[in-house]
């Protein structure tokens, strides 16, 4: 058989390798950003960036009214949700899971 030939040792290499480059394939293209701006800073003798401008230190604002036009939007495309027939929104003080047992006077 065909599968004798080859060694556990050799197996694992091959799964080795294999999952280096996977892993260093991923990082490429989902992280390439990132480690540009890792790469091309510039760091002190001391290990401390000089600069460090990264993308992920960008914060983008979104304004109370431009949260509103784009659920205004999806409710027009979709419709306005309901809750399922026999559902209905209570408070959390009106759950109960067992019935009240009165307390038992003493004596």
């Amino acid at each position: 058989m065909i599968l004798q030939h080859f060694s556990w040792q050799g197996v694992l290499v091959v799964f080795l390798v294999f999952s280096i480059v996977w892993y260093a394939a991923v990082l490429l293209l989902f992280y390439r950003k990132d480690l540009s701006v890792f790469f091309n800073s510039k760091i002190l003798v001391s290990g401390v960036p000089l600069q460090r401008s990264t993308i992920t230190d960008k914060k983008v604002e979104v304004s109370p009214a431009d949260m509103e036009t784009a659920e205004d939007r999806e409710a027009e495309i979709l419709g306005k949700s309901r809750l399922p027939e026999g559902m209905s929104i209570i408070s959390a003080d009106l759950i109960r899971f067992s019935a009240q047992v009165a307390a038992a006077s003493p004596g």
